[in-house]
C-alpha cells in the first residue's frame, strides 16, 4: 500500500511523507498524509466511476464559486484535481485542523452553526443536468432487491461472521421481516409521502459530524460524494438524525434531541426560513429513512462481506423500530416549529 501511495503522491510533486494514517470511513478509503510544515487528506475512490467523480468534481469547483467553505483541492503536476492510477481515482485536499465532539456531546452553537451551513447550501443555485436527482422509483428497486439477496445470502453471511457480528447480522434480519409490509406499502406508491413530490434542490447527502470541520473561525464541510438534487425536507430531517440524535446507533434510526434539533433549525432558518409544509414532511422523512433509506447502504456493504456499517445498528430491535412507534410524539414537536413559520 505504501508504495501505491508514494506513486500518487508523486503525482503530485510531493515527497515521501513523515507519516501516512489511514483514517475511518465507512466507504472510501481515506488517508491523513503529514509532511513537517503541512498535511493533507488523499482519498481513494473505492465504488464510484469516474464520471461521477468528475460530477463531484464540478459541483466543488462551483461551491468555490460561491465562498462555501470546503478544502482547497490540489491539482495534480497535469492540472487535473483527480489522479487516475491501476484503475484506482484519487483525489488529495488540503488538511483543515478542527475539533472534534462526540455525539452525545455536540454544543448548541455548533448546531446552530451548522444549520446557517446546511441553509446555505440549499440557497446556491447548480447549472441544469450538473448534479443527479435522487430517484425513488430506482432506489426502491435496489432496496427491495438487496432486502432479497441478503435474506437468500444470509446463511453464507451469518456462517463466517463472528460472535457480535452474527448478533447485529439477526437483528438486521428480524427489522427487514418486522417492516417488510410497511416497506411494500411504500414500493407499491412512489408518491406514498407528500415530500416526494416536491421539487429538489441541491443537498450534501451525508451533513453529519464527520463531515463537518469545526475550526472555531469556519465551519467548513467535506465528502460531496453524494451531492444530489433531493427534497428539502429529505436533508434537514436526515441532517437532525445524524446530528442532533441521542448518539445511540444509526442517525436514520436514532431518537433525535429536541434540544439539539431546535438550535439547528434555528440556525437553518437564520438563511433559510421554513414553510409548514416542509417542516410537516420532515416527519414523513424520518418514517421513510427507517423504513426504506438507510437499508440501501448498509445491505449494499454487508453483502460484499464489509461489516463495518453493523457497528452502527442500535443495540435492540426495539431501539430500531423506534420510528415506526414514536411517530406521532415528534410529529407534535414538529407542530410547535411549524407554528413559528409564516407561510
Amino acid at each position: 500500500m505504501k508504495n501505491i501511495l508514494d506513486n500518487v503522491l508523486n503525482e503530485y510533486n510531493l515527497s515521501t511523507p513523515i507519516n501516512i494514517e489511514q483514517l475511518s470511513s465507512y466507504a472510501n478509503k481515506v488517508f491523513l498524509i503529514s509532511y513537517p510544515s503541512r498535511q493533507f487528506i488523499l482519498k481513494e475512490y473505492s465504488s464510484i466511476p469516474k464520471e461521477q467523480v468528475v460530477k463531484i468534481t464540478n459541483a466543488r469547483n462551483i461551491l468555490q464559486t460561491h465562498n462555501f467553505p470546503i478544502p482547497n483541492i490540489i491539482a495534480n503536476k497535469d492540472g487535473k484535481q483527480f489522479t487516475e492510477i491501476d484503475e484506482h481515482i484519487y483525489d488529495l485536499s488540503e488538511y483543515i485542523a478542527h475539533v472534534r465532539y462526540e455525539p452525545q456531546n455536540v454544543p448548541l452553537p455548533f448546531l446552530k452553526k451548522a444549520g446557517n451551513l446546511l441553509a446555505t447550501l440549499h440557497t446556491i443555485s447548480f447549472p441544469e443536468n450538473e448534479i443527479d436527482s435522487m430517484g425513488f422509483p430506482s432506489l426502491h428497486v435496489k432496496v427491495k432487491d438487496l432486502c432479497k439477496k441478503f435474506a437468500e445470502n444470509y446463511e453464507n453471511i451469518f456462517h463466517d461472521a463472528d460472535v457480535e457480528t452474527k448478533e447485529r447480522l439477526q437483528l438486521l434480519l428480524d427489522f427487514i421481516k418486522k417492516t417488510e409490509k410497511k416497506r411494500e406499502e411504500i414500493f407499491q406508491n412512489d408518491s406514498f409521502y407528500t415530500f416526494q413530490k416536491q421539487s429538489p434542490i441541491p443537498t450534501h447527502g451525508d451533513f453529519s459530524l464527520h463531515n463537518l470541520l469545526d475550526t472555531k473561525n469556519n465551519l467548513y464541510l467535506v465528502d460531496w460524494d453524494n451531492i444530489m438534487l433531493r427534497p428539502q425536507a429529505f436533508e434537514i430531517q436526515r441532517s437532525l438524525g445524524v446530528l442532533c440524535g441521542k448518539g445511540r446507533c444509526n442517525g436514520n434510526l436514532d431518537e433525535i434531541d429536541r434540544k439539539k434539533a431546535q438550535a439547528f433549525l434555528d440556525g437553518y432558518q437564520e438563511i433559510f426560513p421554513l414553510t409548514k409544509a416542509i417542516v410537516h414532511q420532515m416527519a414523513e422523512v424520518a418514517e421513510y429513512c427507517m423504513y426504506v433509506y438507510w437499508l440501501e447502504f448498509t445491505l449494499q456493504q454487508i453483502i460484499n462481506n464489509d461489516f463495518r456499517v453493523l457497528t452502527l445498528l442500535p443495540k435492540t430491535l426495539n431501539q430500531a423500530l423506534y420510528w415506526g412507534k414514536n411517530i406521532e410524539e415528534y410529529k407534535e414537536f414538529l407542530l410547535e416549529i411549524a407554528s413559528l413559520c409564516s407561510q
